[in-house]
């Protein structure tokens, strides 16, 4: 469901990325909604969906997935306690490793995303 949330948003992501490089580059940035029209009257609809779409989808899976895919193991890992219930503190924490731990994994798509739509 993620990875669908992001192939729809990723005309805001692609316009984002370029409004951004745009002020790093002209010093004078566009709108929000300027880049957006810029970039539709020059590539149309596939310059808004195409670049990095790709990239956008394999990042999504690899944090998605390895948020939480790990998550369970890892809670009943760091759980402690004799019991079945876990505590919060446990809870806590596995969502911090499994979070960070899919941060890393997933930051080279990232770059590539990035790069794509620049």
């Amino acid at each position: 469901s993620s990875s669908i949330a992001t192939c729809i948003l990723n005309p805001m992501d692609v316009t984002k990325t370029r409004l951004q490089t745009q002020a790093q580059l002209s010093g004078r940035p566009l709108s929000f909604s300027q880049t957006f029209l810029s970039i539709y009257r020059s590539q149309g609809v596939v310059g808004l969906w195409g670049p990095g779409l790709s990239a956008t989808v394999l990042r999504e899976m690899l944090y998605s997935s390895g948020r939480i895919g790990c998550y369970p193991a890892v809670r009943d890992l760091l759980n402690s306690n004799e019991t079945d219930s876990t505590t919060l503190t446990s809870k806590i924490a596995a969502a911090l490793c499994t979070g960070t731990l899919a941060s890393f994994a997933s930051n080279p798509a990232d770059v590539v995303k990035i790069r794509m739509m620049a």
